[in-house]
């Protein structure tokens, strides 16, 4: 019962239908701590999927715990090295990127993550250009333009070519292209990026 509702979340965060998911997410992760008890992997996965929910939510203090509750779940069952722990590290360096004044803090989580998923995941996975956003992400954030951007192009890259270029992910860098070089006084650079911008990107802020 827990794995159906947690499969029915995932199918409403997929289409970003986030008020539809966080419920369901709720009561599958409820259901496993009363099952399961106090830790166990699936625990670890609800705990993600309800952060990355409120997260969307752009609920950054709900998502914060819950990042590091799993995350701390997750080294301590699978080990430090294990791609899950990168799953969480990237998730909570993303939160922590957009709260005030904790860039810095976001920037050492991601750099974690990152070092942990191309370690563990082969060339060219879509969770290696996952960190590669984050981290761009905190660094744009820091206003470190020149660093962020590699970063930010290689993620759009891998999304594009595994995904489409109107897949979520794709479609997510591209608002954080434009925020980037926008931020940084270059229009030119994002205007080919704006133009393949079908919905505005909901977290592309660059400060």
């Amino acid at each position: 019962m827990a794995g159906s509702l947690n499969a029915l979340g995932v199918v409403h965060f997929v289409v970003r239908d986030y008020a539809a998911a966080e419920p369901l997410y709720r009561e599958a992760l409820a259901m496993r701590r009363k099952l399961l008890g106090n830790e166990h992997p699936d625990i670890a996965d609800s705990l993600n999927n309800l952060a990355a929910t409120l997260f969307e939510e752009r609920n950054y203090a709900g998502a914060e715990p819950l990042y590091r509750e799993a995350l701390a779940m997750r080294r301590k069952l699978l080990g430090n090295a294990h791609a899950d722990v990168g799953t969480s590290l990237a998730g909570l360096a993303e939160v922590l990127a957009y709260q005030h004044g904790r860039a810095a803090e976001a920037e050492a989580i991601a750099r974690e993550a990152l070092a942990i998923r191309r370690k563990a995941l082969p060339d060219g996975h879509p969770d290696i250009a996952d960190s590669e956003r984050v981290l761009g992400t905190c660094l744009a954030q820091e206003r470190r333009y020149a660093e962020a951007e590699p970063l930010l192009l290689a993620s759009y890259t891998t999304f594009n070519g595994k995904r489409g270029s109107a897949s979520k992910e794709a479609q997510d860098c591209l608002g954080r292209i434009v925020a980037l070089y926008e931020a940084w006084g270059k229009p030119d650079k994002a205007a080919p990026y704006k133009a393949l911008l079908r919905s505005p990107a909901t977290k592309a802020s660059a400060k």
